[in-house]
């Protein structure tokens, strides 16, 4: 009887074991976190990453049910506690994880098995102190993807915050777009533009920060690459800008041309209307009146607005070397009757090819104004001639008279290479350089008219000036002789 007794004993101990060996489970029998608030004087909150919080003080235990799928997964753990407030417990299973040095506390938990995990916190109030904390909050907007991480004087965070940071401390957030998107910026600051490290040297406030990422856009490698010209007005005058493309005259009702191929022959043609003048480009002064601007293999998108002004009496005369006229006296300041037409005005196209550039360029004349042309070389080039419909109306002297309108081409062309070489002073004006050949001239091309030297049959000439001199000598003295004899006969 005795031994019934005993043997009934072990056996009920042995049911009260296996009983509280078994997980009771929350729910639907999938493993569970039981989190307990072991009372404390403050306040905070516990997260179980992507499952849910709880907040103390209400309630004091609370049950977080986790899903099959956490079964041999990772789960991670914060405690965060509330502005004043500090953690002064954090057991997981028994064990305590609490980190004085932190405020935040975050602890994982591997290897997740079908059980119930308990969770034992305690808040209290933090002691007196003058330090303050604030809060960084991250997030991320847009069509794109990324990652968002905050380091804390050098320190990275883990989990997605948000953190509660020591005044003072200096705060980096970063912005980690993925492989198929982009950095577009701070959501709450655009000023700060596209540096994807948002640095906080001090923190003195609390930050809330959500990086922009949008998709990357990816560029069609089988698409060329186009230019597009656009083409503008300006001016107290009126007129045109049309655009040819190699040699074809474009179509456009915006003055936008686009599609351009690269390499194209681009040129923009002003052409004033009655009663106004072309006066330069506005986007490039320095290429002066010259009403058409050549770009002769385009590598860019262009815009261009010509400017035309309204004619003034100034502009009969233009460049032209002819003064205007002068006024006859009036001396009763009164009006004739009959002033005379109006003054006929021609205007005048110049276009260059080539390496150099005209002065004047183009303009608006009063018939029968000399205009003189100057044209200028580009390094390494010579000018070739005067070409187009007119080119033949300019003379030698680069003179040309308005009786008509004008167009012409200025052609100039690259030296080569080799007549680089040449000085200038060795060319003559006739541009020819000419090759000088020896020439041997005999005896009988002497001419006549010089001085005959005396024949002499290869006998130096002191010996014969020797000669003669004795001769001479030898005739004087007998001359002498018969002289005196003469003189004595008397």
């Amino acid at each position: 009887m005795k031994i019934k007794k005993i043997m009934s004993f072990f056996l009920m101990l042995t049911l009260l074991v296996t009983v509280n060996l078994v997980p009771s489970f929350a729910g639907n029998g999938n493993p569970d976190i039981q989190v307990v608030f072991n009372g404390g004087s403050g306040a905070g909150k516990v997260e179980i990453f992507g499952y849910g919080e709880v907040s103390y003080p209400d309630p004091a235990t609370e049950f977080i049910t986790l899903t099959e799928e956490a079964i041999g997964s990772s789960i991670t753990i914060q405690v965060i506690p509330a502005v004043g407030s500090k953690v002064t417990r954090f057991d997981v299973e028994q064990t305590s994880y609490l980190d004085k040095e932190e405020l935040t506390q975050i602890h994982t938990i591997k290897n997740i098995q079908n059980k119930r995990y308990q969770v034992k916190v305690r808040f209290d109030l933090a002691e007196a102190t003058t330090t303050n904390f604030f809060t960084v909050t991250t997030g991320k907007t847009g069509e794109g993807d990324g990652s968002v991480t905050v380091s804390i004087d050098g320190v990275t965070q883990s989990g997605p915050g948000p953190y509660s940071v020591e005044e003072g401390k200096k705060v980096i957030v970063t912005a980690t777009p993925d492989a198929d998107s982009v950095f577009a910026g701070w959501d709450e600051d655009p000023d700060y533009g596209l540096n994807n490290e948002y640095v906080i040297n001090s923190i003195d406030d609390d930050y809330t920060l959500t990086a922009i990422f949008e998709p990357e856009e990816q560029e069609n490698p089988n698409e060329p690459v186009t230019y597009t010209v656009t083409t503008g007005t300006a001016g107290g005058g009126s007129g045109t800008v049309s655009v040819l493309i190699d040699d074809e005259e474009a179509t456009s009702d915006d003055g936008v041309y686009s599609g351009i191929m690269p390499g194209s022959k681009v040129v923009f043609k002003a052409t004033p209307e009655a009663g106004s003048v072309f006066a330069g480009w506005d986007e490039d002064p320095d290429y002066g009146l010259n009403n058409e601007y050549v770009i002769n293999s385009i590598d860019d998108d262009y815009t261009l607005t010509a400017i035309f002004e309204p004619e003034t009496p100034e502009d009969e005369g233009g460049n032209s070397e002819n003064p205007d006229p002068e006024v006859p006296e009036n001396p009763g300041n009164e009006t004739p009757s009959n002033p005379g037409p109006s003054p006929t005005y021609y205007t005048l196209n110049v276009v260059v090819e080539g390496p150099g550039s005209i002065s004047p360029a183009g303009g608006t004349y009063a018939a029968g104004t000399i205009i003189t042309l100057n044209p200028v070389p580009g390094e390494g080039a010579r000018f070739a001639g005067w070409f187009g419909t007119n080119g033949a109306d300019v003379g030698d002297d680069n003179r040309l008279i308005m009786n008509g309108s004008k167009n012409i081409i200025a052609r100039f062309e690259e030296i080569p290479a080799e007549e680089e070489e040449l000085v200038d002073d060795d060319i003559p004006e006739s541009g020819e350089i000419a090759e000088e050949e020896e020439e041997i001239i005999s005896d009988d091309d002497l001419p006549q008219s010089g001085e005959v030297l005396p024949q002499t049959g290869g006998m130096p000439i002191e010996i014969l000036y020797g000669l003669g001199f004795a001769l001479m000598g030898g005739g004087i003295s007998l001359s002498r002789r018969g002289s005196k004899k003469a003189g004595d006969n008397k």
